[in-house]
């Protein structure tokens, strides 16, 4: 049955929900400040990053508790390295502090420099380990991180390292050092579009299972290699060809490797442990992924979106090609739900601009909720029910004195009759992050402010 969601924000007020949004308390904040947000305790850093009227950076974190919004603890963060940006995650209830440095070369974006994660006792804000690199991936008590090192100007990567580091203690587990380019010139983490891939310094790439037992790495020259980390055994396998672009990724026991060479992109699947080719697709267009979709793999053009079976490659299900951007909803979205939204560069006459964003089961492609102008909220989230957002018209842009996006609409989907209960709508705010019972937003008019789900 499909159900429908029409609910729109400028109708909304007409009609209160019974539940909603009641604030509990608001910090003070600048918008450097970093934010993150567990079911007790909200973590904020902030401090003043070195530039080129700072000489001297000073970083704080603080715990503070959401019921109330009593402080619980304030520690300085450790600058030697003098960083220019901070931000905050939290892992296993650990909060997790990266501190790095931010260059901008002439002619290219800021990046990334060498960065340090400091994780820090949840109960009192005492240090518990140090160590180099962006956290990029966690697992059952173990964190990954990533450590590009640079040199000389314009920068130029000199080395590049991926650990597995314990959560609690802090000691190393396991460390892969990617092979690099000699003479390669430092990009942006967001710049690396098909013109400039030639020149990133990674020549390896990499993707970790998600137990953190296999690390799969793939060559410029065509090597495939998996290695099981605990016990060092490898498994290889030549691709009989370069690439010009490439992606790995791994789940569900399968290795998905994606290559660009000619402007032809070929998607091969392999057994994880024994690189044992399961199935191919050659010849495709330089836009063809794969993506996990639950129980299907994703297979996205610009002319089509269907569900694969993950063993075989055969198709189970054709979409709208309207639609773009298939991504897994997790929870408290039901299991093998799958979120897609209107592709716009495919609006066209023949869908008559009507597509919505929508909801599919994965597992057949049909849709089972329509969202009109709602959106999920991303990421998963604690809250028992989904939560959904729309955005208002804003005023200005980014970095302007004056900049709004608009307002935010937020609302939860009901279990029971998939329509949404609109909790509220929130004004100059940038971005929320969702708990159990708390949703904690931080504002274009410097202040956090901690709201109860009613």
């Amino acid at each position: 049955m499909l159900l429908t969601v029409a609910l729109l924000a400028s109708t909304a007020a007409a009609a209160p929900s019974p539940h909603g949004l009641a604030p509990v308390f608001s910090l003070p904040v600048d918008w450097r400040t970093a934010v993150a947000l567990t079911d007790q305790s909200l973590y904020v850093v902030t401090g003043a990053p070195v530039s080129a009227t700072v000489p001297d950076p000073q970083f704080s974190v603080s715990a503070y508790a959401l019921r109330d919004g009593r402080p619980r603890w304030t520690v300085a963060h450790d600058v030697t390295d003098r960083p220019s940006a901070a931000t905050v995650t939290v892992v296993g209830g650990v909060p997790l502090v990266t501190g790095w440095r931010i260059y901008r070369l002439e002619a290219r974006p800021d990046v990334d420099m060498e960065g340090l994660t400091t994780a820090y006792d949840p109960a009192t804000g005492e240090p518990r380990w140090t160590r180099p690199g962006f956290l990029v991936a966690h697992h059952d008590g173990e964190v990954v991180l990533e450590q590009i090192e640079y040199a000389g100007t314009p920068a130029v990567a000199v080395a590049y390292h991926v650990t597995g580091v314990d959560l609690a203690s802090g000691d190393l587990h396991w460390r892969y050092d990617v092979r690099l380019s000699r003479h390669s010139l430092l990009l942006g983490r967001d710049s690396r579009t098909d013109a400039d891939r030639d020149d990133l310094p990674v020549t390896d790439v990499w993707a970790l299972s998600d137990d953190g037992h296999r690390l799969a790495t793939l060559r410029r020259d065509g090597r495939l290699v998996v290695r099981h980390l605990p016990t060092g055994e490898e498994a290889q396998q030549d691709l009989g060809r370069p690439w010009h672009d490439a992606s790995l990724a791994i789940g569900d026991g399968l290795l998905r490797v994606s290559t660009l060479l000619n402007r032809e992109r070929t998607l091969v699947v392999y057994d994880l442990q024994t690189l044992t080719e399961r199935w191919r697709l050659s010849g495709m267009p330089v836009t063809a992924n794969l993506e996990p979709c639950g129980p299907v793999l994703c297979l996205r053009t610009r002319d089509q979106l269907q569900g694969l079976d993950p063993a075989t490659g055969a198709g189970r299900w054709d979409a709208d090609p309207g639609w773009a951007m298939p991504t897994p909803l997790g929870p408290p979205w039901p299991p093998g739900y799958l979120q897609v939204v209107p592709d716009h560069d495919r609006i066209d006459e023949e869908t008559d601009g009507a597509l919505a964003a929508a909801v599919l089961d994965a597992a057949t492609g049909a849709p089972v909720l329509t969202l009109a102008d709602w959106r999920p909220y991303p990421g998963p989230h604690h809250h028992p029910y989904p939560i959904v957002r729309q955005r208002g018209e804003g005023a200005h842009m980014p970095g302007h004195p004056q900049y709004d996006p608009g307002p935010l609409w937020l609302g939860r989907v009901a279990p029971d009759r998939g329509e949404v209960e609109v909790l509220g709508v929130l004004d100059h705010v940038r971005d929320c992050q969702v708990g159990e019972r708390y949703l904690a937003c931080v504002s274009t008019e410097q202040q956090v402010t901690v709201w109860r789900i009613r």
